[in-house]
């Protein structure tokens, strides 16, 4: 793989550089390696334990592995660090609705949108989520109900 040779070299260079474990972690967890995504991550937040991105995207790992505690966890680091993170609110917010913390989410969601998340990839990911876990599907129809009323529809294209 020549971005991990990339990455070895790059390492051993600066080896106290947050940002190469950043990237490399991110790479790692863009090809489905969860496992390095979130070590990789783990260093990037042991050199640098104030940026936000790598517990944002460590997050994001440990939710693709179905760790959603885990996940949130490193949301809400993510968030004391930067309250601006955007992407971070929409992920917790998807994590608590997999958990079936509707409230939870829905107030995630509104703050995404306020801060300039798109409303419609938020009700096309609460439709998806609707149709994976049943035992939630009343009231994540109702949540997707609840953003409708607010002018916040999925889009035409959309399932």
């Amino acid at each position: 793989m020549v971005a991990q040779d990339y990455f070895r070299t790059a390492l051993a260079t600066l080896p106290k550089d947050a940002k190469r474990y950043y990237y490399r972690g991110t790479v790692y967890y863009t090809v489905g390696r969860y496992v390095e995504a979130i070590a990789s991550l783990d260093r990037s937040i042991n050199v640098s334990p104030d940026f936000a991105s790598s517990y944002n995207n460590r997050g994001t790992a440990y939710s693709r592995m179905g760790q959603y505690e885990r996940a949130i966890q490193d949301y809400d680091k993510a968030l004391s660090l930067n309250p601006a993170a955007v992407t971070t609110y929409f992920n917790r917010g998807y994590d608590h609705a997999r958990l079936g913390r509707l409230s939870e989410a829905e107030r995630d969601f509104v703050k995404a949108i306020e801060l300039g998340y798109d409303s419609n990839e938020i009700v096309e990911a609460l439709a998806e989520l609707d149709g994976i876990f049943t035992e939630h599907k009343g009231a994540l129809t109702e949540l997707i109900g609840t953003f409708a009323s607010r002018g916040w529809t999925q889009s035409k294209g959309s399932a």
